[in-house]
């Protein structure tokens, strides 16, 4: 199928537990963690984009309408990713999308180019998911058919059952290095010297 309206949401309402403070708002070179997901996520051919956060006074916001993303606000992140996909679907299903990709706000250096095969993945194949060594996982582009089996999901699992479910068709690879997400310090020091090598 040809994605008409496709939406796109980056998924930021995570605690940052790990981390011990808000992660996405972490400097990475010249932009924060999210700006860096944003970026890319602009330049795909999509007249729907989203983010959902954690709170509706996010200090991400300005950032966020600068490239014409739009937040939603997740009132309940404690309940998982499951919740903030919930959310996503929700607000493509009133947008009246025929797909959503789904990106994680602590994965920046997944390449635009990696998005744009998930779209030419899944205009042949039921769904397109990112391919790490043999680990399926966002980002990843479901069509409006699978919406309603998004819509049931619940807990901090996400889609991974939806994932499987297919063969290798659905499966776009994605290099070690641009999967990176940034859960620790360490892992924010592994993404900077990423970012210096000219990896992304």
């Amino acid at each position: 199928m040809s994605f008409r309206r496709l939406a796109v949401a980056i998924l930021a309402a995570g605690s940052g537990s790990r981390f011990g403070e808000d992660k996405l708002a972490k400097s990475l070179g010249e932009f924060s963690v999210l700006e860096h997901v944003a970026k890319a996520i602009a330049k795909i051919d999509a007249p729907l984009k989203f983010c959902v956060t954690r709170d509706e006074q996010s200090v991400h916001a300005a950032m966020l309408a600068r490239y014409a993303i739009q937040p939603i606000v997740n009132a309940a992140p404690d309940l998982g990713m499951s919740s903030s996909i919930v959310l996503a679907v929700e607000a493509a299903e009133k947008a009246q999308a025929d797909g959503l990709l789904i990106a994680l706000g602590d994965m920046p250096l997944v390449p635009v180019v990696h998005y744009a095969e998930l779209i030419r993945k899944a205009e042949r194949a039921p769904l397109a998911c990112s391919l790490v060594g043999e680990r399926r996982m966002p980002p990843a582009l479901f069509p409006s058919q699978l919406f309603g089996e998004l819509k049931r999901l619940s807990g901090d699992q996400g889609a991974r059952e939806l994932l499987y479910r297919y063969g290798d068709e659905i499966c776009a690879p994605l290099a070690p290095e641009h999967c990176l997400d940034i859960d620790t310090q360490e892992d924010l020091s592994a993404a900077q010297k990423s970012l210096a090598s000219g990896t992304k």
